[in-house]
């Protein structure tokens, strides 16, 4: 391939100048979506002055390599030259300029039921070729001939992107579309294009393939991703909880089902839910993509053997890769010394622009949603909303005129007085204050004496004892076991263990606070609990009803070969054995 010449017209056909010798241009083709173009050239060369918004770039004499000039930057390359840089979409992208209205019939949307070409012309004609407002009309472009390709389906938009739908179409059936320059007749021509089937499994065309064994690509670059994808959805319709209609669409089973749910709360029939959902499942279908430099050189040749569009054969023995996948895009870059190729094979990974555009359509559905609430008695009309804006703005207005006005009053006649009154509390209250202080340092029994903090501080550092006597307030009956205040004082016993001759211990019956239920624990006089020494400590699961009869039981809820027997007496044993412990009975 050599370097193309560059032609500028204008967008009625003029030609304003041709040129070849700039610094680089790249080129991208796309199949399903709109393509681009950055051409880098010194500003001092003939012909730059032509390149300015909206006119035309001609690759050579390809009418279908056309593009729409929409930026325009100079700065100083790496050798200090100015240099112009040049950016734009190719020729479709003016299908960008354009949303989907909903039609006058259409229920607040534009609804297309046909082949896959027929839809998507119908969409053009709507609001590009012939719409409505004739405001909308682009007089250039044309629609080629309709031969009904694709499947039959229904779509139904509104304020929707144009380009973006009809990409979102295309996808669908794998056919793609362009808009092309009919020199001839002076018009844009917009029409649906199918590629060509050049796999190895098929005989009616001369294969291609692309492979590594072949030495015909350069730089393989292979993705496969099942991340954020989805095999199986729920489509869920009009509506509410039980009573809203869902459709199941796919069928994988196990490890291999990825589900998600669409939200088609816009359609009230099956028929109709199961075309959407299968639509926006196809949008979440696994990502296979395989892209590498295709040598200019090698045995077929670029638009002759194979084409954007065309399905071939792709291959890696290193990556150990064999696929039939379609040319969804090719990059032309055309440099001072070189030209390569590069192509795009399957499916793209959505990029950052991609998720902000399907992000913007989401918020598109909002309008939609707000149409359910026109018989809700708060729904609002534009222009009822703007009257209460526009009251709700003066109230505030008129709100804050008011309350300035009343500072500004009470600032002019109120300061002086306020300052008095201030002025007199405060003197009055320094005074208050010290006449408190006189009388509390003169009079003893206002404050708390030498003596009275240092008796205070020794008892509450020493210990003390309180009789029964001291307690005025208790109660008198026990629920727990129906027992008195009096019983209640006997409820803890004395025990000695044999090796702890010195210390004295006592067990107590106490609540865990959790599902254990009951503990009967052993604590030295200080409150310590002891169950590392003696080891009595058992834990009750029951209601602390049953733990009275289970406190005779101790020793055998304690098991056997457990270390420590309990000996239950009235009278405390002579002596003791290592490991066995006296509880009396009560």
């Amino acid at each position: 391939m050599k370097k193309v010449i560059l032609r500028i017209i204008d967008t009625n056909f003029n030609l304003l100048g041709e040129i070849d010798d700039y610094e680089s241009l790249q080129f991208i083709r796309r199949f399903y979506s709109v393509g681009e173009f950055e051409l880098h050239i010194n500003i001092n060369k003939n012909n730059t002055n032509c390149l300015v918004k909206d006119n035309l770039i001609l690759l050579g004499t390809s009418f279908n390599k056309v593009g729409i000039i929409m930026y325009r930057e100079n700065q100083p390359d790496s050798s200090g030259n100015d240099e112009l840089i040049i950016k734009g979409v190719t020729l479709k992208g003016i299908m960008n300029r354009r949303l989907i209205l909903p039609t006058i019939d259409g229920g607040g949307y534009d609804t297309e039921t046909g082949t896959t070409e027929t839809v998507i012309k119908k969409y053009v004609d709507n609001h590009v070729v012939n719409p409505t407002d004739i405001k909308r009309k682009i007089p250039q472009l044309v629609i080629g001939q309709n031969k009904n390709r694709g499947i039959q389906n229904t779509w139904k938009y509104r304020y929707e992107n144009l380009a973006d739908k009809i990409c979102e179409i295309s996808q669908y059936t794998q056919l793609g579309w362009d808009v092309i320059l009919d020199v001839e007749n002076n018009r844009w021509v917009f029409d649906v294009i199918e590629g060509r089937n050049l796999t190895v499994d098929q005989e009616d065309l001369p294969p291609v393939i692309f492979s590594t064994n072949f030495d015909n690509i350069l730089s393989p670059h292979f993705i496969e991703s099942s991340m954020n994808s989805a095999n199986v959805g729920y489509a869920g319709g009009k509506g509410e909880n039980e009573n809203r209609i869902v459709e199941e669409i796919g069928d994988k089973e196990g490890i291999e089902r990825i589900e998600n749910f669409f939200d088609c709360s816009n359609t009230d029939n099956n028929t109709d839910l199961t075309t959407l959902g299968i639509q926006k499942l196809d949008e979440l279908k696994e990502t296979k993509t395989f892209e590498f430099q295709i040598d200019p050189d090698s045995t077929f040749t670029y638009e002759r053997d194979y084409d954007l569009g065309d399905f071939v054969t792709a291959q890696s023995k290193e990556l150990n890769i064999t696929m039939n996948a379609q040319i969804i895009e090719i990059k032309e870059i055309y440099e001072t010394d070189k030209v390569n190729i590069e192509a795009t094979f399957g499916s793209n990974i959505p990029n950052l622009i991609t998720k902000i555009d399907k992000l913007k359509t989401k918020n598109t559905e909002v309008p939609t949603k707000l149409s359910q609430f026109e018989n809700d008695s708060n729904y609002d009309t534009e222009a009822g909303a703007q009257e209460k804006a526009d009251a709700a703005e003066n109230n505030a207005k008129a709100y804050a005129d008011n309350s300035l006005q009343v500072e500004r009053d009470y600032a002019d006649k109120g300061d002086k007085a306020t300052l008095s009154s201030a002025n007199k509390y405060t003197d009055d209250g320094i005074g208050n204050v010290q006449n408190n202080l006189n009388t509390h340092v003169a009079d003893n029994t206002r404050h708390i004496t030498e003596g009275e903090r240092s008796s205070w501080n020794s008892k509450a550092e020493g210990t003390h004892k309180h009789t029964k006597g001291d307690i005025t307030d208790f109660p008198i009956s026990l629920p727990a076991s129906g027992g008195t205040a009096d019983k209640a004082t006997i409820t803890h016993r004395l025990y000695r263990h044999e090796n702890e001759s010195e210390d004295f211990y006592f067990i107590s019956l106490y609540w865990t606070g959790n599902i254990n239920g009951w503990r009967i624990g052993a604590y030295n006089t200080n409150g310590d609990e002891q169950a590392n020494i003696h080891r009595v400590s058992v834990d009750y699961a029951d209601s602390a009803g049953n733990v009275p009869t289970k406190l005779s039981q101790l020793e055998n809820d304690i098991g056997a070969g457990a270390g420590t027997t309990i000996i239950t007496s009235s009278n405390e044993p002579s002596s003791h054995a290592n490991g066995r412990v006296w509880v009396e009975l009560l």
